[in-house]
């Protein structure tokens, strides 16, 4: 292989950084680029086999705030000679920049994947901890959306480079035909008549499912078979359950957990809705607009600026209420609603090309003032 590359996460679960980097390998693969990733989380994480499936050597060393640990990931490194570094955690990444450079990585970059809007003291330790990141140990900071850029701005006064996450269409696109939706219903053994809302991501207070069970308990009537198609699992999950309960909903809910063949569940469905407080970027509303779903959001950063309100989606105020005004509003009018998924499909597929988002960061981890770096670690071998 040419260049060893090594991304540092946390626990490795369904969510964008690990799916990104999991269906980035053949491209790297053609690139001759071998991927090691570093889970520092508690434990590993149940999208680990994934990606060891996909040729990714995996290193899990738990994060813990002592010598050894930090002597772990130092030995790796040392060991290892990575060419780059990627660094994706909030936790701990002015430490692992510090390691990498002292072991001479030639690259070391750090992706800010969500929106860390801190207070009070920590948000001026974060501040140092950026600043001297930047400045001191030269490593450039990634947005995965422009609301990410704009809190690293506001915030703690960092320029990110601007690289906003992207969607691979081989494998997230709109069924051919009507039929194929049908198709998939009667796979996932829903009701064909049935109008089916999906949400996609962890059962956390973030991703704020509740507001969507109750905006269904207003849009509760005999007449209508509305259903809940949830991907994803996560520690609110019995307490979504006990609230789906309390409104009586509880036989329109369809929990299925951590889905591989995500695309066949969007295509199952009618309609993408993510309340989330916020998002870095939200990836499976991405993903659910590429496979031709419109989508409902809330006006939050990392959603707001992903959905076209009216085009390919609606953003709507972070409220049940207007959440199931939404909902009514494409429920009654599923021509306007058809024609939004045959936008989204489109913006997605033309703005979040996954190639250029691919050939951008090859571009980062092979560029030329990495040669230095490169010199400077055979100097010392």
């Amino acid at each position: 292989m040419a260049l060893k590359l090594l991304h540092i996460l946390g626990e490795l679960n369904y969510s964008g950084a690990e799916t990104l980097i999991c269906r980035s390998m053949p491209f790297f693969r053609q690139k001759k680029v071998s991927i090691t990733v570093l889970s520092t989380g508690a434990t590993i994480g149940d999208y680990a086999p994934l990606m060891q499936e996909a040729g990714i050597d995996i290193v899990h060393l738990p994060f813990a705030k002592t010598t050894r640990f930090f002597t772990g990931v130092f030995r790796l490194l040392l060991k290892e000679k990575f060419d780059a570094v990627h660094i994706h955690t909030e936790q701990a990444f002015i430490l692992y920049a510090f390691l990498a450079r002292t072991v001479a990585v030639p690259c070391v970059l750090r992706s800010v994947h969500s929106i860390f809007a801190f207070k009070g003291g920590l948000r001026w330790q974060r501040y140092l901890m950026r600043q001297a990141c930047r400045h001191i140990f030269r490593v450039p900071f990634i947005a995965v959306s422009p609301d990410v850029a704009r809190t690293e701005q506001a915030v703690y006064n960092l320029t990110c480079l601007p690289l906003t996450n992207a969607v691979e269409t081989t494998m997230f696109y709109p069924p051919g035909h009507n039929s194929d939706r049908i198709r998939m219903k009667k796979k996932l053994g829903l009701p064909p008549g049935a109008f089916v809302l999906c949400t996609a991501g962890s059962c956390t207070d973030v991703k704020n499912h509740e507001d969507i069970i109750r905006a269904m308990a207003r849009l509760h009537d005999g007449a209508l078979d509305l259903r809940l198609l949830h991907l994803g699992c996560g520690p609110r999950e019995d307490r979504e359950k006990r609230l789906a309960a309390k409104l009586g909903l509880s036989d329109q809910m369809i929990y299925m957990g951590q889905v591989k063949e995500v695309r066949e569940a969007f295509w199952a469905t009618d309609l993408f809705v993510m309340p989330s407080r916020y998002e870095g970027l939200g990836m499976a509303c991405l993903e659910a607009m590429a496979c031709g779903l419109p989508a409902v959001v809330y006006d939050v950063p990392g959603l707001r600026a992903l959905v076209r309100h009216g085009t390919t989606g609606l953003v709507v105020r972070a409220d049940p209420d207007a959440l199931s005004e939404a909902i009514l509003t494409l429920l009654k009018d599923q021509a306007l609603m058809r024609r939004m998924g045959r936008d989204a499909a489109r913006h997605a597929a033309a703005t979040y090309s996954f190639s250029a988002f691919l050939e951008s960061f090859y571009a980062i981890y092979t560029r030329k003032d990495n040669t230095l770096a490169r010199r400077h670690r055979a100097d010392h071998e």
